[in-house]
Parts: structure tokens; C-alpha cells; sequence
């Protein structure tokens, strides 16, 4: 039971909402809108309104504990779960929440929430999810991985399953079947950002920044919001140009077989005299050397050019 989205333009007013449609619609519904605004204080003052005339209303107990946990106000998640679960005993999420609020504390009892929360939704794979993602934390990866291949074979083209096994098996270096996988969400959602970010970090893992860049920059004009992608897309993109700039590999090899070359002729000819040969190999290791040197400073120069350019453009 992923929380849902609704699709609601009519009611944005400059990031605010239609008077009109907050009086003409159900406390639930605007407490749900408020979720995908991600405003949760009021939501949860929404459903603590209705749970005044309602004390067990299924919704506002499950929306309030999640607003709550969002809000890092564990003991009030706690006590919205535990209405939750004693009210309505066999609804998962009341369970779940109290594994995402053991697992906020670090503490591994999160483990059988998240368990009993699959014992009453056995088809449903995001509770699937949220036990993988607690194992993969603990360092029990292939059960996390099992778990979630679990959870996909009750919802085979899930968008958000496929992200995590495909974020799973790069971590823990299985390639071919993080691209599979990959490949396999974004087919399932290609306007979604995070697949896209996962995309890149795979082309990163394999030592493509350059392409990894545009799966950044594609995630970000889907969710500009998301810093985390924006500062990464920074990064690669310095990596990216200081790897590609002038005076790349081919020069340092240049340079480095004329001094193999100048090496080796020194190395032949160490015991002939010749003020002519003295006088050529002379200058080619000035030469050599005084180029290397130019090259060097030019290198650093463009380098902190770049972090300047960046300190100052970047900051967020």
C-alpha cells in the first residue's frame, strides 16, 4: 500500500488550495492532497479533526501516523500505529508503521512488524519493500534481494520494486542484473526521476560519467526539486570535463614515450663522446621537461578555474 497521488491541478493557487474545493470535499481527501504537497502539518491537523468526530476512521489514523512520522514526531506516530492496529487488527500499514518507526530508532525489532504487516497483505509488494529495504540496512543482502523478487513476482511490473532490486544488485555487484532491471523500470515508468538517477548511477559504477551525466540531467528536469541529484550532476559533470580536457591521455603518452625514447638513446650511447649528440640530447630533455612543467601548471590552473566556477555557482 504505497501512499497514493492525486492528481489535483485545479486545486493549486500558488502552491496553496481552492477555498472552494476544500469546503466542497471530504476531510480525508484534503488530507491526502496536503500529503502530496508534502505539507504535513496540515494534514495532520486535517485528521486530527476528523478523528475528534470519528476516533477510529481507518484513513485518518493511517494518514496522521505517517504525517507524524514524517514530521519525526516518533512517540505521536507511535500512538497513531498503536490506535491504528488495535482498532483495525488486520490492516498491514498500522503494522508497518511501527517497523518504519523502530527502524527510524535503528533497532532491528522493526524486523517483525514488517513481517506481521506481510502476514495480513501477502500480494500487496510494497510491504515487501519495506522488509528488503530493512535487510539490505542490516547487511542481509541476499534476503533482501529475495524478498523483493518475492514481492515482484505478486506485481511483476512495479516500478518501485524494480527500482529497488536493480538498486540492490548494484550495490552489491551484480551488474547485468541491476541493468535488467533498471531497464525494466524505466520501460515500467519513464518519467520517473529516480529511474533515471539509478540509471546513471549504474553508467557511474561502470566508469561512464559522461553518460551518467545525462541520465542526471534527465532526472533532474523531471524532479528539479531533488538536490541530492543536483549536486551529483555537479560533481560528474567536473569529473566529466576534467577528464576530457586538454593535455588528456594521449599527450601524457607522447610525453611519456619521448622520455622512454631519450632514456633508452642515453642508455646506447653512454659510452660515445660527441659534443653534437651531448648537445641534441641536451635540448630534447629541456624540452621534454620544460613542456611536462607547462603542461602541469596549465592542468592545476584549469582545475582550480573549475572548482572556483563551481563554489560559485553551485551553492544550495
Amino acid at each position: 500500500m504505497g501512499l497514493r497521488k492525486i492528481v489535483v491541478p485545479r486545486y493549486y493557487r500558488a502552491g496553496g488550495l481552492s477555498w472552494v474545493w476544500v469546503m466542497s470535499t471530504s476531510g480525508t481527501e484534503r488530507a491526502w492532497v496536503l500529503v502530496d504537497l508534502e505539507r504535513y502539518a496540515e494534514a495532520l491537523a486535517e485528521c486530527r479533526r476528523l478523528l475528534i468526530v470519528e476516533p477510529e476512521h481507518q484513513d485518518a489514523l493511517r494518514l496522521a501516523g505517517y504525517c507524524a512520522l514524517r514530521l519525526k514526531n516518533l512517540p505521536l506516530a507511535e500512538e497513531f500505529a498503536n490506535k491504528l492496529v488495535a482498532a483495525h487488527p488486520t490492516n498491514a500499514y498500522g503494522y508497518s508503521l511501527k517497523g518504519d518507526i523502530e527502524n527510524h530508532r535503528t533497532s532491528k525489532g522493526a524486523e517483525k512488524f514488517y513481517r506481521e504487516a506481510l502476514r495480513h497483505a501477502p500480494e500487496d509488494s510494497y510491504y515487501y519493500r519495506q522488509l528488503a529495504r530493512f535487510l539490505d540496512r542490516w547487511h542481509r543482502e541476499r534476503e533482501a534481494i529475495a524478498v523483493a523478487e518475492q514481492g515482484l513476482a505478486h506485481d511483476a511490473e512495479n516500478m518501485e520494486t524494480l527500482h529497488l532490486l536493480s538498486r540492490l544488485h548494484r550495490l552489491h555487484g551484480d551488474s547485468a542484473k541491476a541493468e535488467a532491471y533498471g531497464r525494466r523500470a524505466l520501460a515500467a515508468d519513464p518519467e520517473r526521476a529516480s529511474a533515471h538517477f539509478e540509471a546513471g548511477l549504474r553508467k557511474l559504477a561502470r566508469g561512464e560519467p559522461e553518460w551518467a551525466t545525462e541520465d542526471f540531467r534527465r532526472s533532474l528536469s523531471l524532479d528539479p526539486t531533488d538536490k541530492a541529484v543536483r549536486k551529483l550532476l555537479t560533481t560528474t559533470t567536473f569529473e566529466n570535463e576534467i577528464r576530457l580536457m586538454p593535455f588528456n591521455r594521449r599527450v601524457w603518452l607522447v610525453l611519456g614515450g619521448a622520455y622512454v625514447v631519450l632514456m633508452i638513446v642515453r642508455a646506447l650511447f653512454v659510452g660515445l663522446h660527441s659534443d653534437a649528440l651531448d648537445l641534441v640530447l641536451a635540448l630534447l630533455s629541456v624540452l621534454v621537461t620544460g613542456v611536462t612543467g607547462l603542461m602541469i601548471v596549465l592542468y592545476m590552473a584549469s582545475v582550480w578555474r573549475r572548482l572556483r566556477r563551481r563554489a560559485r555557482k553551485d551553492k544550495f
